[in-house]
């Protein structure tokens, strides 16, 4: 009988998943069935729609009218009332663009420009904030999905999964399902890899039980291995989870799926975690796999055009493993059981024609935890002696020998894209992480990458214990000083993990872990307090202070992948979500005519957004009413204030009037208020002006 893979939102809508791939490749190489199902892309090309966004804005609509009924709100729902009546304003537009919008993300012209790439992008993401909001508290992202069920919390998530108002995944799941159970599988899988698909992935599980009641259900994924000596934890799910696989799955699972089909004793299955009363059954794998077995990842069944690219780009690793592994902060390692391997040059070219001849890709992502630099050269000197127009990005770290001549290499073999932990500028914290890097190889590298045109993605991250203000400050600078040089940034804060080192040696970086929290049973991170440096909330002040920063946090995150930066022209290109308009010359209000842009909705609600901040912001019981008008755009998402003269003022910029006759309208008295207005107005294009013939 065959097995059935599934992938669960909320993950990178951009290309395929390598995980259930590499599985099915493995499988499929000892003639074993196996079936792929991408439930995340899927949940983007049916959620996003226009026809559910009009579902979700009768939702929305319901819920406005019933806040603007009441004479005041308790100050806890006026958050969601704003969140409704700002995403409502947005409605029409998104139902006419959404469709577009996606279909955008898969054509090349899309991304000739920054400002064609966020426009497209932005739709989409705020389409997803609609929906979320249809759906309050949960929140869907390009990065994820969160509801008020804790995710780290057992008993909450098992909420979550029958929650029918947050969780949106749910109906998802229970319409497309069926159909994927319907030829009645032996095994079904379900990967697990981010806390983002917790929530979503244990939903899927729970409705593939009741649909397929006699299919045997193995979770498997990044995220189960960090349960290590803590699995029974995991048993709160045994209604509906029958196995975990952590670390490499391959050999687990086609030892699964042999035992179930001979009906051999499942005991005896390394590498699979089953519980008896609540106690875990595990008996480790033997060892990680050997390179020879690395198998070619087998995308059969999934459709690449669905996914919001201009062009197939598919995942695949040269390496499993770090060849570092010594970053004291770090626990990817891990995932492989501190045990790396590597496949040679030839082997990764192998792999690459294959994918290329099966499946006409030419565009593949490593997602290895870091390339090494001389698999990342031999590739890239393979690419050019084949002649194949291969391009290629991954994750690297920032050596010594990445020097001009070895970039200039890389990108001559179809090298679009290095991704850069850098973390600090600092090398008394680059010391302490044994990071094994410098600031000045880091600088050299970002120089040399923009000159023979390779993007680099660079990340950074607060709060290393011992780290001060002040040198968190200099690693900020450092990023600003090479803006220029940066394609994208991704910064965020320390996390103390039970597998990285830094956990066995608490003691040296002056750590004190406090005691965990029974509340919080699926969190696989540590809360703590540091002798030095900045403490823990400290840390999240700076990010959130660092991530307004224009240069940090650029108007394209609207980023919906990672992998669209390749597409995107290297050079930075400044992109301010509008178009520039120029310095209006109001010295002969005679020659030039305001009219409002057709994006433009003026509307009235209850109460105001004002005031529901200050509410918040000073701890206030309630908001009373207080009918507002407002003007928003909807192409910029902007919205303000206007109050009843600013709606009427509005109202005459049809084209019709000149800026003379408006101003004569409004008298001597109305004169500098009205121009201070209108010039407000053209700031966020609200309005544009022509000239009189």
């Amino acid at each position: 009988m065959s097995t059935l893979l599934l992938f669960p939102p909320a993950a990178d809508p951009a290309h395929p998943p390598l995980g259930i791939a590499s599985l099915a490749g493995y499988l499929a190489d000892r003639c074993e069935q196996v079936i792929l199902a991408d439930l995340n892309v899927r949940a983007y090309n049916e959620l996003l729609t226009a026809s559910y966004l009009e579902r979700c804005a009768r939702l929305l609509r319901e819920s406005l009218q019933a806040f603007e009924s009441k004479g005041s709100l308790p100050v806890e729902i006026s958050i969601q009332y704003r969140l409704v009546a700002q995403n409502l304003l947005s409605a029409d537009y998104l139902i006419a663009h959404v469709d577009s919008a996606r279909e955008q993300l898969r054509d090349c012209k899309t991304y000739s420009t920054r400002q064609a790439y966020a426009h497209a992008a932005g739709i989409l993401r705020r389409a997803m904030q609609f929906v979320s909001a249809a759906h309050y508290p949960a929140q869907w992202s390009a990065g994820g999905f969160s509801t008020s069920h804790d995710c780290t919390n057992t008993l909450t998530v098992l909420e979550a999964i029958r929650d029918r108002q947050q969780n949106l995944f749910l109906p998802f799941f229970e319409r497309v399902v069926p159909e994927l159970v319907a030829d009645r599988h032996r095994v079904i899988g379900i990967s697990l890899n981010y806390y983002g698909q917790l929530i979503p992935a244990i939903t899927l599980a729970a409705v593939v039980r009741m649909l397929s009641p006699e299919a045997f259900v193995v979770v498997g994924g990044g995220l189960i291995c960090f349960f290590e000596e803590r699995w029974e934890v995991l048993s709160a799910f045994s209604e509906y989870i029958d196995a975990y696989v952590p670390f490499e799955g391959e050999q687990p699972l086609f030892d699964l799926v042999r035992a179930l089909d001979s009906g051999d004793d499942l005991n005896e299955v390394k590498g699979l975690v089953r519980f008896q009363n609540g106690r875990p059954l595990y008996r480790p794998a033997e060892g990680p796999l050997p390179t020879v077995d690395f198998p070619v990842p087998n995308y059969d069944g999934l459709r690449l055009s669905e996914y919001l690219i201009p062009e197939p780009v598919l995942p695949l690793l040269s390496s499993r493993g770090c060849y570092w592994g010594r970053c004291a902060f770090c626990s990817h390692a891990r995932l492989y059981r501190d045990q790396f391997r590597r496949l040679n040059a030839s082997d990764v070219m192998r792999v690459a024609q294959r994918l290329h001849e099966k499946y006409a890709a030419s565009c593949f992502y490593f997602v290895d935890e870091a390339v090494p630099p001389a698999t990342a050269t031999a590739f890239a000197e393979t690419v050019v002696l084949s002649r194949l127009q291969f391009r290629w990005f991954g994750e690297t770290r920032m050596e010594q020998s990445y020097t001009r001549e070895r970039l200039q290499q890389l990108r001559d073999g179809g090298c679009l894209m290095l991704i850069f932990g850098l973390e600090s500028a600092v090398p008394r914290v680059l010391n302490a992480m044994e990071k094994g890097i410098t600031p000045e190889t880091a600088s050299s590298i970002l120089h040399n990458c923009a000159i023979v045109g390779i993007r680099a993605f660079v990340m950074f991250f607060s709060g290393f214990p011992s780290e001060t203000l002040e040198e968190a400050e200099r690693t900020v600078e450092f990023i600003e000083r090479h803006a220029d040089c940066i394609m994208h940034v991704a910064n965020s804060r320390f996390v103390l993990e039970e597998r990285a080192p830094i956990f066995r040696q608490c003691h040296r970086y002056g750590l004190s872990v406090l005691p965990r929290n029974v509340d919080h049973d699926l969190q696989t991170w540590c809360t703590y307090r540091v002798d030095q440096g900045m403490q823990p909330t400290q840390v999240s002040e700076f990010v959130d202070e660092i991530d307004r920063r224009s240069r940090i946090r650029p108007p394209e995150s609207f980023l919906i992948s990672r992998s669209h930066l390749v597409f995107l022209p290297p050079g930075k290109e400044i992109i301010d979500g509008r178009i520039e308009r120029g310095t209006v010359d109001l010295s002969r209000p005679e020659r030039i005519v305001p009219f409002r842009s057709d994006a433009l909705l003026a509307y009235e609600f209850a109460f105001n957004f004002d005031e529901v901040q200050h509410a918040l912001d000073s701890a206030a019981d309630i908001v009373e009413r207080n009918p507002t008008n407002y003007v928003f755009d909807q192409n910029n998402e902007s919205l303000i204030e206007v109050g009843t003269d600013g709606t009427a003022l509005l109202g005459v910029c049809s084209g019709r009037h000149t800026l003379a006759e408006i101003l004569e309208a409004v008298g001597d008295n109305g004169r500098e208020t009205t121009l201070s207005f209108l010039s407000e107005l053209t700031r966020r294009n609200f309005i544009e002006w022509e000239a009189v013939p």
